[in-house]
């Protein structure tokens, strides 16, 4: 069974997902919460995310993981 959208296709920009992300950043704007836990209230802000996703990419990089690999994400 296939459903379908009642809004209009979503334009997507021909850019990875951290220049989505990070891509505009000035440092300003490097201390503001990226990320806020509803439940908690803890809140990631975009520096600490982009060092996250630095090291993270640098670790599946370590572990043998290469452009073009495919990943599963389970959260």
């Amino acid at each position: 069974m296939s459903f379908s959208s009642p809004y209009p296709a979503v334009e997507i920009p021909e850019l990875s997902l951290p220049q989505v992300v990070f891509g505009d950043l000035a440092d300003d704007d490097l201390a503001k919460a990226a990320i806020i836990d509803g439940a908690s209230g803890r809140e990631v802000d975009y520096g600490r995310l982009r060092h996250l996703v630095a090291a993270t990419a640098d670790e599946l990089a370590h572990s043998g993981l290469r452009a073009g690999d495919v990943v599963a994400l389970h959260a």
